[in-house]
């Protein structure tokens, strides 16, 4: 994994990788290997944050109950808008799907 610090370090990092990807298209036949790498090069960035971060895993038994918690305060509380809280009940569900299929767990 790679930590750039500012955007401009991640969209520097993520335009050459793009540009590199396209003249291995244009300059020959790639495999299917040779592409997945190279995108997992593009893509294995993650920027380093000045605040705190806390992720919540789909597989996690308590994202569901987290997810809805939020959504529900915010809309009683008002001050986020709709679109936010719609895209939050879709992102709900995908994790409710997610967990129907491959199960949840306490986190590692």
């Amino acid at each position: 994994m790679i930590v750039l610090k500012t955007d401009k370090e991640v969209s520097e990092h993520l335009r050459s990788g793009v540009r590199e990807l396209i003249n291995l298209i244009r300059n020959r036949d790639i495999s299917d290997e040779e592409l997945i790498s190279a995108c997992r090069n593009i893509l294995a960035v993650r920027p380093e944050y000045e605040r705190p971060v806390f992720p919540i895993q789909p597989e996690d038994k308590m994202a569901p109950m987290l997810i809805r918690t939020w959504i529900d305060t915010w809309r009683d509380i008002g001050g986020v808008p709709n679109e936010k809280l719609i895209s939050a009940e879709h992102l709900l569900q995908q994790v409710i799907n997610y967990q129907k299929e491959h199960g949840s767990k306490v986190p590692d």
